[in-house]
């Protein structure tokens, strides 16, 4: 007797199954990376809303750049926080 791995159709049922999650794998992995990307992004753009954020976080990521530090002193300096912007 013959058994159902056997018939013609088990063979295409397999090759069918494979390729689905050979394809769903493809379009999972593009989701999740746009999901946190997205995720990303959207807390990013939370800093922007606040230039003295902007430049206090620019600074923190980058303390080697003297272009942050001098318009995070700007920027003290137009809101007549002087003594910080002497820092």
């Amino acid at each position: 007797m013959r058994q159902a791995q056997d018939l013609p159709g088990h063979f295409f049922s397999d090759r069918m199954m494979e390729k689905a999650r050979h394809t769903m794998a493809e379009w999972l992995i593009p989701f999740l990376m746009i999901g946190v990307l997205s995720t990303w992004t959207y807390q990013r753009n939370s800093i922007w809303n606040n230039e003295l954020e902007l430049w206090k976080d620019c600074a923190k990521k980058s303390p080697q750049k003297e272009r942050i530090f001098s318009h995070l002193g700007f920027f003290y300096y137009e809101q007549d926080r002087l003594e910080e912007a002497e820092k």
